[in-house]
């Protein structure tokens, strides 16, 4: 499965490109009326298509491109602009469908209405490269995303094809719920988990420090791995990919906190049971490192 974040990435979309286009959101947020009629003008204009679908062209739902766009000026990638170009495949058109080539044709469009709004916004002609070169990633993005999500209506048509859309259709929904549901439980955890860590700190109150402090120190681990599960699943829900090294952070605070519990019994006999603790720690430790330098370095 390949991530939004993931396929931006391959276009060299960096944090400042990100800076650059939250910068002016709100101000193109006021043209958002303006690029819907702009679009639906441009391809009322274009005789061949008029032809072909000018009888459909006032029933649009445009809700779909108003999405799209809202994406594009958030600096985000999505798949509504493929659903709004479908939508004229599922009219009964005898001359075709709407091709790959139309397509190509309106993202130039766009391309050049995006410039246009851009020299209107701009104070000055720094901010203007910088927030055009940043567009200009995002939308190549949205072309790129478009042209392999978008399906013919020669293709749209033949069953297997409607079978594989609404399995990946539902996939997504039954993924995003299962998603949803997990960060709920996650967030109930950790809530029980500060309860449990006030309450053993209250039941160890007259106990040595030593053993107050190692006990703490073992319930704060288990918190921010909730923590930093809760935070994997919110990053998912955005689109971004999946990262192994949580996994191996979970299971190295487990270790830790295994090896915590054991200083406390005080035990001669679990010393080589420690030092295969320790070991495993150690193993742990530099897997936990390597993994979060490489996704780090997948991401920049």
């Amino acid at each position: 499965m390949v991530y939004y974040t993931e396929i931006l990435g391959r276009f060299d979309f960096v944090e400042s490109d990100m800076e650059y286009i939250t910068s002016i959101k709100e101000n193109m947020l006021q043209y958002e009326e303006s690029f819907i009629n702009d679009v639906l003008s441009y391809l009322q204009n274009d005789v061949l298509f008029m032809s072909e679908y000018g009888n459909i062209i006032d029933k649009l739902n445009t809700n779909k491109l108003s999405s799209w766009y809202k994406s594009v000026i958030s600096g985000r990638l999505s798949g509504y602009f493929s659903e709004f170009v479908s939508e004229f495949n599922l009219q009964y058109v005898p001359k075709g469908s709407f091709s790959g080539e139309r397509i190509a044709e309106l993202f130039s469009f766009i391309r050049i209405w995006f410039q246009n709004k851009l020299v209107e916004i701009c104070e000055c002609e720094w901010d203007y490269k910088g927030i055009l070169n940043a567009y200009t990633k995002v939308i190549n993005a949205a072309i790129y995303v478009t042209m392999n999500t978008y399906v013919p209506r020669d293709k749209s048509t033949s069953h297997t094809s409607k079978m594989k859309n609404t399995i990946l259709v539902w996939s997504e929904k039954a993924s995003l719920v299962t998603h949803s549901m997990l960060l709920v439980f996650l967030m109930i955890m950790t809530l029980a988990g500060v309860g449990f860590f006030v309450w053993s700190l209250w039941d160890l109150k007259d106990v040595a420090p030593d053993k107050l402090f190692v006990t703490a120190l073992g319930s704060l681990l288990v918190l921010w791995v909730l923590i930093e599960l809760i935070n994997s699943e919110i990053q998912m829900l955005k689109g971004d990919r999946f990262k192994i090294s949580i996994f191996v952070g979970v299971v190295l605070i487990a270790f830790i906190r295994e090896v915590l519990i054991m200083t406390l019994k005080h035990d001669a006999s679990n010393t080589n049971t420690m030092i295969l603790m320790l070991g495993g720690i150690l193993v742990l430790g530099v897997t936990y490192w390597m993994l979060a330098k490489s996704e780090e370095r997948t991401k920049n």
